[in-house]
């Protein structure tokens, strides 16, 4: 088992603070971008029940509607999967005589 020294520990423990500082970042991002998403849905939705649904179906309106809610179901799972908490053994954990970062995936 080899060892680091402590100044590489100490790079690493800082790398992976930022890390997770960023991964936060991009979650509470994600989860705004949703809430502007969902406020647009519901402030155009008249005028989409009035120009897609009523109106002729067409490839542009299939396109429309696909687009529409296809991203809006990804970003639901994508905002859903991103603030899941995760179990024991899957957290990275670190050792603290190496500082060696182990992920226990199973």
């Amino acid at each position: 088992m080899s060892t680091i020294s402590p100044a590489a520990a100490a790079a690493q423990e800082a790398a992976l603070l930022q890390l997770i500082k960023d991964s936060q970042t991009t979650n509470y991002l994600a989860a705004g971008g949703l809430t502007l998403l969902i406020i647009e849905h519901i402030s155009t939705f008249n005028k989409e029940l009035e120009y897609v649904w009523k109106g002729p179906l067409s490839l542009w309106s299939v396109l429309y509607v696909w687009t529409r809610y296809f991203t809006l179901i990804c970003l639901v799972m994508d905002v859903s999967f991103m603030f899941r908490p995760m179990k024991n053994s899957q957290m990275p954990t670190i050792h603290s005589g190496t500082a060696t970062i182990c992920m226990n995936m199973k």
